[in-house]
């Protein structure tokens, strides 16, 4: 008996070791990201302050206003995603793989202006679960306006 309490014990110490070591990984995840996040930040308001800085990510502001937006429109909806990746990665619940219905980021995408942009977006975040997010609410979203 004492040996399989002994067992027991030993079982739960090294649980509770492995989830603290989980935990510590996760935040410290979460905090390099929230860094890696402000810094980029900080480069996208830099396009702000000079436009010709759009050319190093392949895209010319004919691009941008041709499709009816303003640099600072297409900057501000670049940040805004870019923050909201931070969320999806670490916290979000995922709802089928897109915004839910009510959520800041579901309105964005209901938005002409942020479906003429996406295809220009889309470069930044690459094929990632968190762009299929985007995208897919950004289609649902359409559908649903065109089919009301």
């Amino acid at each position: 008996m004492e040996f399989t309490l002994d067992i027991i014990k030993i079982a739960l110490l090294t649980l509770a070791f492995l989830y603290g070591v989980h935990r510590f990984n996760r935040e410290k995840f979460r905090a390099s990201s929230h860094e890696n996040l402000k810094a980029l930040l900080l480069v996208y308001d830099a396009i702000n302050d000079d436009e010709s800085l759009l050319e190093i990510y392949g895209i010319k502001k004919e691009e941008i206003t041709s499709r009816g937006l303003s640099v600072q429109q297409f900057v501000y909806l670049l940040k805004d995603f870019t923050a909201g990746q931070l969320y999806y990665d670490t916290n979000a619940e995922h709802h089928n793989g897109m915004f839910y219905k009510g959520n800041h980021r579901y309105h964005l995408c209901s938005q002409v202006t942020t479906r003429n942009a996406w295809p220009l977006l889309k470069s930044f975040f690459g094929a990632t679960k968190y762009g299929e997010c985007i995208e897919k609410t950004i289609n649902f979203a359409h559908d649903n306006q065109t089919n009301t």
